[in-house]
């Protein structure tokens, strides 16, 4: 199971990212598979804030400001959610950062910029 709370594109887009079954798929699998079920969102200019916590029933709320991201695309099946549940309750979760070069939300078609390298990258001090 991986569970992508924040994956960005630099300061223009984000996207919260369920994937729960380690299968190749294919898109728009609501069972989120390697292709995932995501929500997305255009990031402000300022400074923002991302939180995400899980229901009961194993589905992942992301919120962006306070405002919760509910338009997932697909929207994960019973099953899907079913996974979160038996893999929260059987090993729990572990919380990991990383930046990668590749895919990244609302590419050129919506407006965000494309390129850069992990080389570039950079991370404000915590405040």
């Amino acid at each position: 199971m991986e569970m992508d709370v924040i994956e960005n594109n630099g300061k223009c887009a984000m996207a919260s990212t369920v994937h729960t079954f380690a299968t190749d798929g294919s898109p728009g699998d609501q069972d989120c598979d390697r292709w995932g079920c995501q929500v997305s969102a255009m990031l402000p200019s300022e400074v923002f804030h991302v939180k995400a916590y899980f229901l009961s029933d194993g589905s992942m709320v992301t919120s962006l400001n306070g405002q919760n991201l509910t338009d997932y695309s697909p929207y994960p099946s019973d099953a899907s959610n079913q996974v979160v549940v038996a893999t929260m309750q059987s090993v729990g979760a572990a919380i990991e950062s990383s930046q990668w070069s590749g895919w990244a939300p609302e590419g050129p078609s919506g407006g965000c910029p494309t390129g850069g390298d992990l080389e570039s990258s950079w991370s404000p001090s915590p405040t």
